[in-house]
């Protein structure tokens, strides 16, 4: 469990395959947080880590973190990528009602209803209704860019087009 998945924590290659992950991996279940060592609230006595905007609402409380807190996180990027922002206070705004209260751009969700589900699912409160990692690699709107699906996959960086 990364427990600081965040946009500019992840590597993607060409193919938008996630590379590689930075941030401070965290102990997947309280009783496996050393207790009384850590700086923060967390229960267990661990710390509270992760960046703010992509935390889950149990890793900000303090509560207990499971890998459900890296689906939420996932699910703010996600909406990331699906939003073309004007300004950082606009993606703020955006991103933060998300956050808090599920609300999704208007726009996007006449435009992509699936796409918008799959954000909400991510983003619920309570951890144990959002999907799995598997379940949302599996699911069918993400089909056509899985590398299980190997037709799509470029033999040609396109980046390199863009460096020359």
């Amino acid at each position: 469990m990364k427990q600081d998945a965040a946009d500019d924590a992840a590597v993607l290659s060409p193919t938008s395959q996630v590379l590689e992950m930075f941030g401070e991996e965290a102990p997947a279940a309280e009783e496996e947080q050393p207790k009384g060592k850590g700086k923060g609230k967390g229960k267990g006595g661990g710390r509270v880590v992760g960046t703010a905007l992509y935390a889950a609402p149990e890793q900000r409380r303090g509560g207990v973190v499971s890998t459900a807190a890296d689906m939420f996180s996932l699910g703010v990027m996600l909406l990331e990528m699906c939003v073309c922002f004007g300004t950082a206070m606009e993606r703020a705004a955006v991103l933060g009602a998300a956050r808090t209260s599920g609300a999704l751009p208007e726009e996007l969700q006449q435009q992509q209803p699936e796409v918008c589900a799959l954000i909400s699912s991510l983003l619920c409160g309570e951890p144990a209704e959002r999907p799995t990692a598997e379940a949302v690699r599996d699911c069918a709107l993400l089909a056509p860019y899985s590398l299980r699906n190997k037709a799509h996959i470029l033999h040609k960086d396109p980046c390199r087009e863009f460096l020359k």
